[in-house]
């Protein structure tokens, strides 16, 4: 497993498997399962900032009418 003295495991029951990893390797192998639903071409924040800034924008114009 290249467990060294010191790291972290991660134990996780499922579907009836018992499942033993390193927490890097748990990190890694969720990345990767996530790795699909990543668009390099805009980062999540920036999508988050401009969709707030929408957000607040109408907000303002209802509140001023």
């Amino acid at each position: 497993m290249g467990l060294r003295p010191g790291d972290v495991v991660v134990m996780s029951l499922e579907e009836g498997v018992l499942r033993i990893e390193s927490q890097l390797a748990r990190i890694r192998r969720i990345q990767e399962e996530f790795m699909p639903f990543a668009n390099s071409a805009v980062l999540a924040s920036d999508e988050l900032i401009t969709e707030r800034r929408e957000e607040s924008s109408r907000e303002m114009e209802e509140w001023l009418g």
